[in-house]
């Protein structure tokens, strides 16, 4: 399923967990299905999180993987559910 948590999806797609094209490690990017991906877009990952449309799609902590629950952890930004 999609690292960020939709199960629904077909079409995958990389997508960088912090926007900047220069960081390619592994920490900095997650599969995730094209709907998520045109989803969070530019946004920054806990913005995008806690945004209506991530609780529309059915994402949570429980739901997201590994490498994006360590993105949101080392964020100072609260995570709403």
């Amino acid at each position: 399923g999609c690292e960020f948590g939709s199960e629904r999806a077909k079409k995958k797609s990389w997508e960088h967990i912090v926007n900047d094209i220069r960081i390619t490690s592994l920490d900095n990017i997650a599969l995730c299905c094209v709907g998520c991906n045109a989803s969070k877009g530019s946004k920054d990952l806990v913005t995008w999180f806690n945004s209506n449309n991530a609780k529309k799609r059915g994402i949570t902590s429980e739901t997201i993987a590994d490498v994006v629950k360590s993105a949101l952890n080392l964020k100072n930004s609260p995570i709403v559910q």
